[in-house]
């Protein structure tokens, strides 16, 4: 009796014959590329679903003077130093502390040819805004407020580029032998003054 050969079954598509093996694979990479699809969806109905996260922000925007005297941009931040730093930090009263001005950045000493321009510069801060002058002591001894009648030498005064804060340049247009000495920058408000000094001299 004599073998069967097994028909093999097969799949008409364009005219030409896939086997069943081929078919076979075909439908498992479809199937694959169902169930990384599903995957995707159910991750993107979970992301969907996620709580967001809480915000928190403060509704005071004002300015807050503390009891320890320092000035707070607004009463959460001050809430948080205080949580931070153990210490019970009470509001004071709205708006900056008073202070004595201080100096941030003063003058230093510079020593520029004859006839050559050279500047000093000055920032303060304090509250209320000081205002700023400058004064000059010559070699010789005499003192003199500056801004004066002297044509060589400007002083400008300009507010910031902090809140409560001045800024203030002399401005020596053509350096005499006059012109040297100590320059003070000196800045006061109701609550007290703060100075400081440089000297200019002749280079060479």
């Amino acid at each position: 009796m004599g073998k069967k050969r097994r028909r093999d079954t097969v799949l008409k598509k364009n005219g030409k014959a896939l086997e069943e093996a081929k078919r076979w694979k075909m439908s498992e990479v479809f199937r694959l590329q169902l169930s990384r699809l599903r995957s995707a969806l159910v991750l993107f109905w979970r992301n969907a679903r996620d709580e967001p996260e809480a915000l928190c922000y403060c509704k005071e925007t004002q300015e807050a003077c503390g009891s320890d005297n320092r000035t707070y941009e607004s009463v959460c931040q001050m809430n948080e130093a205080s949580a931070k730093s153990g210490n019970t930090v009470y509001l004071k009263h709205w708006g900056p502390c008073r202070s004595v001005p201080w100096v941030t950045s003063g003058p230093e000493d510079v020593a520029g040819a004859l006839h050559q321009g050279l500047a000093l510069d000055c920032e303060v801060k304090g509250y209320p805004i000081p205002g700023v002058h400058w004064e000059f002591q010559a070699e010789n001894g005499n003192m003199r407020v500056l801004p004066s009648d002297d044509l060589y030498v400007a002083v400008q005064v300009r507010g910031g580029p902090e809140p409560f804060m001045v800024t203030s340049w002399v401005q020596i247009v053509d350096l005499r032998p006059s012109d040297t000495g100590i320059y003070t920058c000196v800045a006061s408000n109701s609550e007290g003054e703060a100075r400081a000094s440089a000297k200019v001299g002749v280079r060479g």
